[in-house]
């Protein structure tokens, strides 16, 4: 049966419609990344429009197990036991990062404080006092 004039029409317009909607999403597209470089351009003089997009690094600051054999050797040569700030500057010091880099302390300090509950949990460190208001962790042996 030949297609009436109607179901052409219709089909006619629904691929009007679907082409409207592409060029619709590109330009969507091409706006959004036009308005990211925007805030991003802002935020490099200080100003956020909303909230500012967080970006995590996902580079390791450690080699698999690196973090443990500074820990250890540090324990090793600190009878006397360490704290966690203490830990992190050993740490990045071996590693030769800048110690004034606040953000990048916070994070070693938070790969120390996470390899420290794990060694804690498996009963190779322990909780010795405080010294100067701060936990001191020393080797168990």
């Amino acid at each position: 049966m030949p297609e009436s004039h109607v179901v052409s029409g219709l089909k006619s317009k629904r691929d009007e419609i679907k082409r409207a909607i592409l060029d619709y999403e590109q330009k969507i597209k091409t706006a959004r990344a036009d308005l990211a470089t925007l805030n991003e351009a802002l935020a490099i003089f200080g100003e956020f429009s909303g909230n500012p997009k967080k970006y995590f690094e996902r580079r390791q600051l450690f080699e698999r197990g690196e973090l443990m054999r500074i820990i250890m050797d540090a324990f090793r040569d600190a009878p006397d036991g360490l704290t966690t700030r203490e830990l992190t500057e050993i740490a990045m010091e071996a590693k030769g990062f800048d110690l004034d880099d606040d953000k990048l302390f916070a994070r070693v300090t938070h790969s120390v404080g996470n390899a420290l509950a794990g060694y804690k949990r498996a009963k190779q460190i322990r909780a010795d006092g405080v010294r100067q208001g701060v936990q001191v962790w020393k080797r168990t042996l």
